[in-house]
C-alpha cells in the first residue's frame, strides 16, 4: 500500500505542477511584443519632392524595427536599418519623401514579428497663393531716361522673393529690373525707360502666381 500511495501522491503533485506552470504561461500573455505608433511629427506635412524627416512616438519601439508606410498610390515603403535614426523605446526618426496627397498608413514591426496598428498621416496639397494685385504705378509722369528711373508699384498681395516683369513698347521684355524693396502693398523697382510708348508691368512672385498686368506711358 506504501509503494501505491507513493505513486498516487506524485501523480497528484505532477498534475497540480503541469496545471500552474500552464496557468502562469497563460497569464503571461503572448510571448512577442505590441508596438504602438502614437504620434508622428511634423503633424502637418504636405506633399514634396523633397525627403521630409518624421518623428514617429509611440511605445515598444525595439532595435531592428521595420517601418512600413503604405502610400495614397497603393505602393509600399520599407523603411529599415539606417533608415530607422535616432532610436529609442518610445522614438524614431525617418527621413522619406512623400510626394502624394492623400492618406498614408505607418506600421512598426518588431524583429520578433510584433507589429502596431496602422497609424494614418493625412497629407494635403498646398493650395497656391492668392494672385497679387496692382492698382498703381507710380511716379505718373515719365520720360524717357538713358539711365534707370526708380518706380512704384502699389496693391495687394506682394511677397520678399517676388520679381517685376517689364515689357517695352516693343513687345521685347526690359533687361535688369531691380527689385530694392517689397512690403505686401508696395514694390520699388529700378528699369531703364529709353523708349517712349507704352510699357507693361507685372509681378511674380516666388510660387510662379502671377500678379494682373499694369500698363504706364512714357514720353
Amino acid at each position: 500500500m506504501t509503494g501505491l500511495s507513493t505513486r498516487v501522491t506524485t501523480a497528484i503533485l505532477t498534475v497540480i505542477v503541469a496545471a500552474t506552470v500552464t496557468a502562469t504561461i497563460g497569464a503571461a500573455g503572448p510571448a512577442w511584443s505590441v508596438p504602438s505608433i502614437q504620434q508622428v511629427a511634423p503633424a502637418s506635412l504636405t506633399p514634396q519632392p523633397a525627403p521630409q524627416t518624421l518623428t514617429v512616438t509611440g511605445r515598444q519601439f525595439a532595435r531592428g524595427l521595420r517601418l512600413l508606410i503604405r502610400t495614397p498610390g497603393g505602393g509600399t515603403l520599407d523603411l529599415h536599418g539606417d533608415a530607422i535614426q535616432a532610436q529609442t523605446d518610445t522614438a524614431f526618426q525617418v527621413t522619406v519623401a512623400l510626394t502624394e496627397a492623400g492618406r498614408y498608413s505607418l506600421v512598426v514591426t518588431n524583429p520578433d514579428g510584433g507589429a502596431s496598428d496602422p497609424f494614418v498621416l493625412e497629407l494635403q496639397a498646398r493650395g497656391k497663393p492668392p494672385a497679387p494685385v496692382i492698382t498703381r504705378v507710380s511716379p505718373d509722369d515719365l520720360h524717357r531716361d538713358p539711365l534707370p528711373q526708380q518706380l512704384k508699384l502699389e496693391g495687394l498681395g506682394f511677397v520678399t522673393g517676388a520679381q517685376v516683369s517689364v515689357t517695352g513698347p516693343t513687345g521685347e521684355m526690359v533687361p535688369d529690373v531691380s527689385v530694392s524693396r517689397v512690403t505686401t502693398t508696395s514694390i520699388e523697382f529700378r528699369v531703364l525707360l529709353n523708349m517712349a510708348g507704352t510699357y507693361e508691368v507685372a509681378v511674380i512672385l516666388p510660387s510662379g502666381v502671377a500678379s494682373n498686368v499694369a500698363v504706364f506711358d512714357v514720353h
